[in-house]
């Protein structure tokens, strides 16, 4: 029977077979299997020509000459082979076995390593990528895996965003970097170029631009920071520039923007206005009014809506003397007089009057005085005259007439109160000596002095 061979070239020999060449058989194999264990082989890859073609490993069955056969395969030459163009080398089919290989090429070309049939995966080096890989192909009939990893340094780009896990990459792993020296900018590291949210902002830890304000007022959106992004006390007075503090970015209390009159205001203990609402206004002030013609009209204001008032009416004149007569002149009454509040209306014209002083009676005849006038303001209120002095006169020195009487209807009267011979109304007039011929004194006349709240 003859000789069959193993996948990887080793020659496995039938019983009775090669007599007399077992020795160099069998040294044959055990030289075979010391390059499947760590033989070293330098392919090149120009041998078609330095541009883009196909080298194919090989497995000699019984032989060493097949490069598949060695455990470290280095592809190009020792100090890296000059390529024009990508190349692709293939392994044997149905082989099994794992390599050490390298990539020892110059330019910019790429080396694709794969079956040399069927539709497996296949394993590139990049035109950047110069390091050893260790290999496994599976074995299987259609060559459908092969599997690499590198045992060199880690090529530019070899570890991409998917190959980190969430929140793996710590500072301590970042060079060059300390907390707080993270500028943000465009993709050239300028901080002044950005925008809000703008999708183009890399990460900067170089320092060359650490001149830069890290955030301004123009990056923050209005009322977007938020009391959870802020360390307790972390934003202090000193941190704040004068007058840098705008409208916008301060938060809306519960006040309607506005204008108010006669304002109501509820203010909190850091001065701020919480509530505010439009208030009436308090009732109108009293103003005096002095009125002394003795018969007119006053209008009231439009706001006036009460009036208090001081009216007497005008005193009585004396009675006249006869000079035969053995009595004094009577003397005049005098004028009633009061205090009054009461409503009036506004824009409203009210007649009024002062009452006239009485005049004496005439002399030489012992005739009787005459009365005062009464004051009035409309028909709010009334303080009448006093009474003249009586013929014939009163024994001695007593009165000629009484004070004027409480008026009735339309009044509030606050002080009302009648005298003779006081002067609080109009005072009467004196009377004469007896014996004496003369016309009886004049009373004096009455007052009217009103208050109006004619002021707001």
């Amino acid at each position: 029977m003859a000789s069959t061979y193993t996948d990887l070239g080793l020659e496995l020999m039938a019983t009775g077979e090669n007599a007399g060449t077992w020795g160099t058989k069998t040294n044959a194999n055990l030289t075979l299997a010391e390059q499947l264990l760590g033989g070293f082989k330098i392919q090149t890859l120009n041998a078609a020509g330095t541009g883009a073609n196909t080298t194919t490993l090989a497995v000699d069955d019984g032989a060493v000459t097949g490069a598949a056969q060695n455990r470290v395969i280095i592809l190009g030459a020792v100090s890296a082979q000059a390529i024009t163009g990508n190349k692709i080398v293939t392994m044997p089919v149905l082989t099994e076995n794992f390599y050490i290989i390298k990539n020892s090429t110059s330019g910019a070309y790429t080396v694709q390593l794969k079956a040399a049939s069927g539709s497996g995966a296949t394993i590139t080096w990049a035109a950047t990528e110069k390091d050893y890989r260790l290999v496994y192909f599976d074995g299987v009939a259609t060559n459908t895996g092969c599997y690499d990893t590198s045992l060199g340094a880690l090529s530019a780009d070899s570890i991409t965003t998917a190959m980190i896990q969430d929140n793996a990459v710590t500072l301590a792993k970042m060079a060059g970097l300390t907390r707080g020296s993270i500028i943000v900018g465009d993709a050239s590291g300028d901080p002044s170029a950005l925008a809000k949210g703008a999708a183009n902002t890399v990460l900067k830890s170089d320092g060359t631009d650490a001149s830069y304000s890290l955030v301004t007022t123009a990056m923050i959106t209005d009322a977007n920071v938020t009391t959870a992004k802020l360390a307790t006390n972390a934003v202090t007075t000193a941190k704040i520039t004068d007058a840098n503090v705008t409208a916008a970015k301060l938060a809306n209390t519960a006040v309607t923007a506005g204008s108010y009159t006669t304002t109501s205001l509820t203010v909190d203990a850091q001065g701020r206005i919480t509530s505010a609402s439009t208030g009436s206004a308090g009732g109108g002030n009293l103003q005096p009014v002095l009125l002394t013609s003795s018969s007119s009209n006053i209008a009231t204001p439009a706001n006036a809506n009460t009036a208090i008032m001081y009216l007497s009416g005008g005193g009585g004149g004396t009675s006249g003397s006869n000079p035969g007569g053995a009595r004094k002149s009577g003397p005049g009454g005098s004028g009633g007089y009061g205090l009054w509040a009461t409503a009036v209306s506004g824009s409203t014209t009210y007649p009024y009057t002062i009452g006239a002083a009485g005049n004496g009676g005439s002399g030489g005849t012992t005739s009787a005085g005459n009365a005062g006038g009464a004051s009035s303001f409309g028909n709010l209120a009334t303080a009448n005259g006093g009474n003249g002095g009586p013929n014939p006169p009163v024994n001695g020195n007593g009165p000629g007439g009484t004070a004027g009487s409480q008026p009735g209807a339309n009044l509030s009267l606050i002080n009302y109160r009648n005298y003779q011979g006081v002067p609080s109304g109009g005072v009467g007039g004196d009377s004469t000596p007896v014996g004496t011929s003369a016309t009886g004194n004049a009373g004096t006349a009455g007052q009217l002095f009103l208050f109006l709240n004619t002021l707001s």
